[in-house]
């Protein structure tokens, strides 16, 4: 067998093979150094009766600055908790494509997902900028505080390291004027040290959730905060847990799944963390939008999606039809034979 055959063969061989067919802060760092990569996800519970919000962004970026800082606004005080750090994974798992073989006679793409399925105390103001409490969170160190004015803020946060733009202050402005609460957070000294020299430190991770929990009357995402650190543009992943399935103008739905109680219990034997999660509130979406930053200039509002039909995406896998695969060895076969023919001309 010639070394063309043997490449021919390999790739007949590659041919046959099955075939895949197809966070809401902003991050404040030093001015001299540079954050990258920015994307949001986050993950949002919203109870319509109550009007609880259960908010746990996460931030995946990559920065050589170990001087950083993460704030978030909301629309009221927040409680801060942590929770466990594989929530993001655990989500991501069990929205995922399910993947079949093609069946050529059925193009449907729509599922349904099936049951068997892993330095200031509280209270004192500084020009103009309130702190109402301050407390360790896991690795964080958190501030949250209001402010009447732009540059007030600004300034409180360029002193405490979370430094910024001066074109800053103007979307600042607009969550200052809608009486919105601030919640900065840093990585405690501590965590950075354990890690090794602070200024050699690389960030290139996704950050350890923090859950934060307040009341709102609807679910606005501050895209207009995120676009301060997203200079080109923000892919946003949001998943929502409420009584609906839920949507924001432009968004794809991957997935739409109201748990029945058999998913339920499934769910916590694989995904403990996101169980702890499901109550009386059990219609899991998962939306994304990929935003450039012209398109990142006001804030957007989570709502009930007009269809309530769940969804799952699948990925077919697919192997060469039968014609293909019958052409394909036709053309092995004449390769064959041509070798065999070239050789039995070329003998003496």
């Amino acid at each position: 067998m010639t070394k063309h055959l043997c490449f021919l063969w390999g790739m007949v061989l590659l041919l046959c093979l099955p075939v895949d067919s197809f966070a809401p802060c902003v991050l404040f760092g030093p001015s001299n150094r540079v954050l990258n990569g920015t994307g949001q996800l986050a993950f949002i519970a919203y109870n319509p009766q109550t009007q609880e919000v259960t908010l746990i962004p996460s931030i995946r970026f990559t920065s050589d600055a170990a001087d950083f800082g993460v704030v978030i606004p909301t629309p009221s005080i927040p409680e801060l908790d942590t929770v466990n750090r594989w929530i993001f994974g655990e989500l991501e798992d069990l929205t995922r494509p399910v993947r079949r073989w093609r069946d050529r006679g059925n193009g449907s793409g729509c599922n349904i997902l099936s049951g068997d399925f892993s330095g200031i105390g509280a209270g004192e103001e500084a020009d103009s900028v309130v702190v109402i409490s301050q407390q360790r969170v896991g690795d964080f160190d958190t501030v949250i505080l209001t402010a009447d004015d732009p540059m007030a803020l600004t300034d409180w946060l360029d002193e405490r390291g979370y430094h910024h733009s001066i074109t800053d202050n103007t979307i600042l402005q607009s969550y200052i004027d809608q009486k919105w609460i601030f919640t900065a957070m840093r990585l405690n000294a501590d965590v950075l040290a354990r890690r090794g020299d602070p200024d050699a430190f690389m960030l290139n991770f996704t950050i350890d959730p923090i859950l934060l929990t307040y009341t709102a009357e609807t679910l606005t995402y501050p895209l207009r905060l995120t676009s301060i650190s997203a200079r080109q543009g923000a892919d946003v992943t949001v998943y929502t847990l409420s009584s609906h399935k839920m949507d924001f103008p432009g968004a794809e739905v991957e997935y739409a799944n109201r748990i029945t109680d058999s998913e339920r219990d499934a769910i916590r034997e694989r995904y403990p963390t996101v169980a702890s999660f499901i109550g009386r509130q059990r219609y899991l979406t998962r939306l994304r939008r990929t935003f450039a930053r012209t398109e990142m200039g006001r804030d957007f509002e989570l709502v009930r999606h007009p269809n309530n039909a769940e969804f799952r995406r699948v990925r077919y896998l697919q192997v060469l039809p039968f014609f293909d695969n019958l052409l394909l060895g036709l053309l092995v076969m004449v390769y064959v034979a041509s070798r065999r023919i070239y050789r039995l001309i070329r003998r003496p």
